[in-house]
Formats: C-alpha cells, structure tokens, sequence
C-alpha cells in the first residue's frame, strides 16, 4: 500500500517538480539506488537485486514505463548524495536520477534540502547489536568495554561507537568492509558483536 501512496504522489504533484511529463515521454524511469547495500541493493552473480531494486520496477511499471536502476555510491553526506543523483549531477557526469530511493524520511532534513521533494517512508530501519548466545548476561557496556566490536567504516553504527561515552569504546571497535564481513568475523570468533542496522545484520545471516 506504502508503494501505491508514493505512486499517487508523483502524479498529484506538478511535472515542475518531479518531470512527471519527462518520464512519459522518454519512456523510463531512472531510479538511483545505493550499491553495495544488500539487502535493498547489490550484485548477485553479475545480477543486481534488492528491496530497492524491486520497488523501482514497481514505480516504474505502476507509471507504464520501463526501468532504468541507476547503482551509485555514498558521497560523504545524504545532502551530497542528493545533489549528485537527483538535482544537480556529479561533476564528472553521469546524469541525474527521476527518484532516489533510501533517503531518510524527516521534515528538518527535507527543509534543508528543497531542491527535492522527500517524502513517503517506505522502511523503517534499526540499528541494533548482534552478539552469540554466550553474552547475553552481559551488560552492553561491559561487553563493548571488555570486547572486540565489529561496525561497518564509515556508518552511522562507526561513527556511533567512536564518539559515544566519550570514545570509550574507540579502541574496540574492528572496522570491516560490509555488514557481511563483521557477522562472519563474530561467527568465527574473532569479534563478540556486531553493531549495524537489522535488516544488513538478518541478510548476512541468512
């Protein structure tokens, strides 16, 4: 139902805004998706798949369009991201995107950011901690003070765990490539828990 309101949307509001008329008449929809981002976007076998890829070809066929899924990477801030992907273009080319999927849902960020138009969440995400079996009597504060935690570089669970406490936890924090990586790293007993948000932490698992 989320997917039809967003839909409703990009026709309600005028082809100024969202080129409503341009997708019509070019015949597809661009739709940006962040790469390596499983389970919403990645590459399985030379095959892209994902949440977000699928719900593309959904907007796409809801407006009689064929789709274009358009893998970009993360700039340093969402503001960037946008600016790149949707309004203005990277200034080394590549275009602009009709929507841009995995952007944050919130009125102060869509305010500050007015050359797009930020709306309709269709997923809430968590961060949580991961952990074996064998530390659930353990405080979270012991266990990040007592033990190796495995983050994602550059992620909002990284930038989390520098900072909280006054760094407390800076000098346990393993960074990794992927989500995927840490969870394998804590199942081989290297690490003794993973922060990262749930839907990356339930897709490495299997």
């Amino acid at each position: 139902m989320k997917n039809l309101i967003f839909i409703i949307l990009l026709l309600l509001f005028p082809p100024q805004v969202l080129a409503y008329q341009e997708v019509k008449e070019k015949d597809f929809l661009r739709v940006a998706v962040y790469k390596n981002n499983p389970p919403f976007a990645y590459l399985d076998e030379g095959l892209l798949k994902g949440l977000d890829v699928e719900l593309g070809k959904l907007l796409a066929k809801k407006l009689g369009v064929d789709s274009h899924i358009w893998m970009i990477g993360a700039d340093e801030n969402m503001e960037d991201d946008l600016r790149n992907a949707v309004w203005k273009g990277h200034y080394l080319g590549g275009g602009t995107a009709d929507v841009m999927l995995h952007v944050p849902v919130h009125e102060a960020f869509a305010t500050n950011n007015k050359q797009v138009l930020i709306a309709n969440a269709y997923f809430t995400e968590q961060i949580i901690v991961a952990r074996p079996s064998s530390t659930k009597g353990v405080g979270i504060n012991k266990l990040f003070s007592d033990h190796k935690i495995g983050v994602e570089l550059d992620t909002l669970s990284d930038f989390f765990l520098l900072g909280t406490q006054g760094g407390r936890f800076r000098e346990n924090v393993i960074h990794y490539q992927t989500v995927s990586s840490a969870v394998q790293a804590m199942i081989n007993g290297e690490i003794k828990a993973v922060v990262a948000p749930k839907s990356q932490i339930n897709f490495a698992w299997g």
